[in-house]
């Protein structure tokens, strides 16, 4: 079985908005000639759109799930998995800890009483079911795509249950991307002092 990547499309569109507000901002700034004081911190602005908004994702292949957030880049195995919620946002339970995705959030109250409506016919398995468990939406579909592998490689013996306690999930903690930041920070502080 193939890799299957689940990003946000509200994430990715709020950041494309946000990239284009910015980019109207310098152009106004480079017309009145104040861009370069003001140019790290448009720096600094994109590239945490980028880290908190566009980079976060889930990977569910066949080794587990890779929940890669804004800090850290959690690798869920199969066999490490007890249990897959919805409440705020895709949670991966281990017999360890509880891992949320941040590319999958929960919907709002607003939002899943619409989402509600928006579905007549229940799908299969979604009467009575959570609002972050709803097909349609990000901690939904997100979900759905580690519960159908997993529950598949359960149903096939492509796992061995009852290891959870043995098998340990890894966190990689994302120093280049942070240390990134701090920089871009300095010199979003810094050098309009110097200019």
């Amino acid at each position: 079985m193939s890799s299957e990547v689940y990003t946000s499309r509200f994430n990715r569109r709020t950041a494309v908005a946000l990239w284009v507000v910015e980019a109207l901002l310098a152009l106004d700034l480079a017309r009145t000639g104040d861009l370069l004081p003001a140019l790290p911190g448009f720096v600094l602005a994109a590239y945490l759109l980028w880290l908190v908004l566009w980079r976060p994702h889930v990977v569910v292949d066949a080794e587990g799930t890779q929940l890669h957030n804004v800090l850290r880049t959690v690798v869920v195995p199969w066999e490490a998995l007890i249990h897959v919620e919805t409440k705020y946002a895709l949670t991966l339970r281990t017999a360890r800890a509880a891992h949320s995705a941040w590319a999958a959030p929960a919907p709002a109250r607003p939002s899943s009483v619409r989402r509600q409506r928006e579905v007549r016919k229940p799908r299969p398995g979604e009467a009575g079911v959570r609002p972050g468990d709803l097909r349609g939406t990000s901690s939904g579909d997100a979900a759905h795509l580690v519960r159908e592998r997993w529950e598949h490689l359960l149903a096939t013996g492509g796992i061995e249950a009852g290891r959870a306690e043995e098998v340990h999930e890894q966190v990689r903690w994302h120093v280049p991307e942070l240390a990134v930041a701090g920089v871009l920070l300095a010199a979003t502080v810094v050098l309009p002092g110097l200019l």
